[in-house]
């Protein structure tokens, strides 16, 4: 583990460590795959993390404690569930007296929450405490901005590649699929979310599930990719075109890339998040496809692939040095098609910087 991830690792921890001062809790129990990761800087799956004034235990099953223990040293105790990870984590705090804990009512489940209630079996004050973390994550530390370069970078060649490959007589998903193994080939080590090759008519849909429609002579096809490295996440979205493309088409990718410059000029520390989604907004507005817009201009991207800071009209928060955000207008005709350009932005000191 080197100097550099140690620190940040630790600066996290002090952080929680005095907002659980602030809450006078004496725990926290963590359920957020993201969060824990966040803490204990491995990527998470399948534990529970209590961190305590003291110490913190990261509770997972035998399928992976070799693998943690590899994978964040000394640092936390890692204890093998014999039982369910709630029952073991229930005795901890059992065993640790613990009376007033943190947990995260976002991801933990009513079920859950009862059945944690039900094993301690003792009076206890179970806290809501969420938001805190993610918060903290909003802003990416030069460790974690790296690792979101490496991802972007990873995709951008993907699509390059898969640019001489998009053909008439192709399906959606033969596209996906070879676009999916470009990424490993090049260095992913997950992809960030199920891919989206929308052609055609197809493309109108914001989120299509990708099919076995073959795409045709003269399509245009839209494809939203991510891939994940070490567990850090991108999301970027292209448009390809096959054949001619109809003077409308040509029109509206050009709106929809204005409307993107635009509002990357105006992304600096200070700026209000919703006057960037309004300012989207009003400008594809004046060229007249209001009723083309079907989503909010972006959001933070990070351990997850949507994360804070939303980007969106309701959203009366300020751009921090830090944040990483997609930018990803978008003009969408029912029936017909659609168009989305979308880059990932990190917000510096100076502004803007497409990554």
């Amino acid at each position: 583990m080197s100097k550099s991830k140690s620190d940040f690792l630790c600066q996290r921890r002090i952080f929680l460590h005095q907002q659980m001062l602030e809450k006078r809790l004496q725990a926290v129990i963590l359920f957020s795959p993201a969060n824990i990761s966040y803490l204990v800087g491995f990527n998470s799956r399948d534990a529970l993390f209590l961190f305590t004034n003291k110490e913190g235990f990261y509770i997972t099953d035998s399928r992976y404690t070799d693998e943690v223990k590899l994978a964040i040293g000394h640092s936390f105790e890692v204890i093998k569930a014999t039982d369910s990870l709630l029952k073991t984590a229930a005795n901890f705090i059992r065993r640790l007296r613990l009376k007033k804990v943190g947990f995260e009512e976002r991801y933990a489940t009513f079920w859950q929450v009862s059945c944690l209630k039900k094993e301690i079996a003792g009076k206890i004050d179970l806290v809501p405490f969420s938001g805190i973390i993610e918060s903290a994550r909003q802003l990416k530390s030069p460790y974690e901005l790296k690792k979101i370069k490496r991802a972007v970078s990873i995709t951008k060649r993907a699509l390059e590649t898969i640019s001489t490959k998009i053909l008439a007589g192709r399906t959606e998903l033969d596209i996906a699929w070879e676009l999916e193994g470009l990424l490993f080939n090049y260095g992913a080590t997950g992809i960030a979310f199920p891919i989206i090759v929308a052609s055609g008519r197809n493309s109108s849909l914001p989120h299509h599930q990708t099919g076995r429609r073959v795409i045709n002579k003269n399509d245009l096809v839209l494809i939203d990719v991510g891939a994940e490295y070490e567990g850090y996440k991108s999301d970027l979205t292209r448009m390809f075109f096959l054949g001619r493309i109809k003077p409308l088409v040509k029109k509206i990718v050009t709106v929809v890339k204005e409307a993107q410059q635009e509002v990357i000029r105006r992304i600096k520390p200070g700026v209000l998040i919703s006057d960037l989604e309004q300012q989207s907004r009003n400008f594809i507005s004046a060229q007249g496809y209001a009723d083309g817009i079907r989503h909010s201009l972006g959001h933070g991207v990070g351990l997850e692939i949507h994360e804070g800071p939303k980007i969106g009209h309701n959203q009366n928060t300020r751009l921090q040095a830090g944040m990483v955000i997609t930018v990803e207008p978008g003009i969408y005709l029912s029936g017909r098609f659609g168009v989305r350009i979308e880059d990932m932005v990190w917000v510096s000191e100076r502004g803007a910087q497409i990554l």
